[in-house]
């Protein structure tokens, strides 16, 4: 049986842009990946002084973060009485249906129906469900209740700036940001596993903590700001059935290369990859320095395997003399697994 996971709500107060590996500020992705969220928590316990072998960690042994949690997804709610409606991405595999042509464009399952596509084989969900890139039962739904806009932004150069040829940069740079906006009661939403207590109260100082900070892009003017809601059991997945194949819902890297090779091998596995990576401020001389690279499987994979937290977290600080040694630049990826039957049209 399925261990109940805990959910945790994030209302945004105002815009949120989240950055992909490539920095491309006119695009925002929908999705923000466990290992950043993650990421922002490491930094808000540094801040607030909490104690964790993360924090020390130098080596490539990287200290386990002490619980799990899946990627941000977004959730839709009409009204204050109305009930949660929380939505996850399309397996790899794609929606396997007989006619997929109404389907082509959906990018979003509501909880009930990824719930009834993990278990269930026949299971074919209707065209009239579909609502643009979301599949939804909810009646009242509205898929205006995420919507992105271009915003003008103007880089001023500091004095006494230069480019990369030495050419003194004097002009004012306007660049486009674009960002996401929530209706009013909607957001995002993520799952988390906690081991214990000490696990739970870590989290929720950290969100204190974030939800003024912010999270994403441009948080100095004032993006990612939120309101978090108290944590709660999880409704759904409950009763999945036992299965030899398994979903992640965060960026996920194997342990070792054993690991890999056996959570991989089947012929029913399906994945898709994405680079993590990106740049750090040193706090010994204040340079900016690429970190290394490694790629994660992308949330909605499908592995053989039974367990429902695996992974590992790595260190992408590069090596001296590229840049001075200290602490770790941790990349989590710890991953929350949900069992699914695979379909017939999946084999």
């Amino acid at each position: 049986m399925q261990p109940p996971f805990t959910v945790i709500r994030l209302k945004f107060r105002d815009a949120l842009h989240i950055g992909s590996h490539r920095t491309e500020y006119d695009r925002t992705e929908t999705v923000l990946h466990s290992d950043s969220f993650c990421s922002a928590i490491i930094q808000a316990w540094d801040a607030l002084g909490i104690e964790h072998p993360i924090l020390k960690s130098r080596g490539q042994d990287v200290p386990d973060l002490g619980f799990a949690i899946s990627s941000l997804f977004p959730f839709f709610r009409s009204a204050a009485e109305a009930k949660f409606v929380y939505f996850f991405p399309v397996p790899q595999p794609g929606l396997q249906v007989e006619d997929r042509r109404p389907f082509r464009e959906i990018r979003w399952l509501d909880a009930s129906i990824f719930e009834k596509i993990l278990s269930d084989n026949a299971f074919q969900p209707k065209p009239e469900s579909r609502r643009g890139a979301w599949l939804t039962d909810s009646i009242d739904f509205c898929p205006k209740f995420l919507q992105k806009t271009l915003h003008a932004r103007n880089y001023v150069p500091r004095l006494g700036e230069y480019d990369r040829e030495g050419n003194s940069v004097v002009d004012t740079e306007i660049y486009y940001i674009e960002r996401i906006f929530f209706r009013e009661l909607c957001g995002m939403f993520f799952l988390a596993q906690l081991v214990d207590e000490t696990a739970r109260e870590n989290l929720r100082q950290a969100l204190n903590y974030l939800q003024d900070n912010g999270i994403g892009t441009d948080r100095n003017v004032g993006h990612g700001q939120f309101e978090w809601e108290e944590m709660e059991d999880f409704e759904f997945f409950q009763n999945l059935p036992t299965s030899e194949f398994s979903l992640n819902l965060s960026l996920f890297c194997p342990e070792n290369a054993e690991q890999l090779q056996n959570m991989t091998r089947h012929e029913h596995c399906r994945w898709d990859l994405l680079k993590r990576g990106g740049w750090i401020t040193s706090d010994e001389d204040y340079l900016s320095y690429r970190k290394n690279s490694v790629y994660m499987f992308r949330e909605g994979s499908i592995f053989q395997n039974s367990e429902t937290v695996a992974g590992n977290s790595v260190n992408l600080r590069p090596t001296p003399p590229v840049m001075p040694p200290g602490d770790a630049i941790v990349r989590v990826g710890k991953s929350i697994f949900v069992p699914v039957n695979i379909h017939k049209q999946w084999q």
